[in-house]
This record gives structure tokens, sequence and C-alpha cells, in this order.
């Protein structure tokens, strides 16, 4: 699954069960609306979300996650903590603490640039 797809199952997993408009996911993640549009069609063709259109505002919709985007975030979000516990399992807390400060740094260099 693509991260941007990821991104934003999760983040109508998270406000489930209120609905996200098109924009609202664009601020959020910092990406430009039309790409939102794109993954949001593909998505909708997969059955993963359903579109609700605004009552006031017929060009809007709202967005909220199908009972199968909900289920495909459970088991995507249950193997990403999966592989999570396995990885800090294998490595000594120096690895984990010399790779949380390196993550760190090149985050506030992406920022910096962003």
């Amino acid at each position: 699954m693509p991260a941007s797809r990821l991104a934003i199952l999760r983040l109508l997993a998270i406000n489930h069960p209120e609905t996200l408009g098109v924009m609202a996911i664009a601020r959020s993640l910092s990406v430009n609306p039309a790409a939102i549009t794109r993954q949001v069609n593909d998505m909708e063709n997969q059955q993963l979300i359903v579109r609700q259109p605004d009552p006031h505002d017929h060009r809007r919709a709202y967005l909220m996650l199908t009972p199968k985007g909900l289920q495909l975030f459970g088991e995507v979000h249950k193997r990403a903590h999966d592989f999570e516990k396995e990885l800090q399992a294998s490595l000594s807390k120096d690895d984990i603490s010399t790779t949380n400060r390196i993550l760190t740094q090149i985050r506030s260099r992406l920022e910096q640039m962003g």
C-alpha cells in the first residue's frame, strides 16, 4: 500500500466515525488536494471509503471509512506493531537510541527544507 494511501486511511480511522473533507485531509497531511482526490478516487473504487455529500454545498463531500476500510486499517496497524516489536527485540538499546537520534536529525532537516 502506498504511504500516501496509508496516511489517508490512518487519518480517517483516527477520526472514525466522524467524516473529513478532502481539504481537511490535504491540510493535515500537507499534501496537494488534487493528490488526495486521486487517492480518494482509487480508495472509493476499492470500497475502502464512502463519500457523503455536503447537504449545504453539493460541490463538497465528506469521507468516511467503510467496514472494509476499517478492517484493512486494523490489519495494517497490527502488522506495523508486530514488525516494531520484532525489530525492537533484535536491536540493542544503543542501536535504538542512535536510530532515534539520526531520524530526529533527518526530520529536522526535512522540516527546514519544507
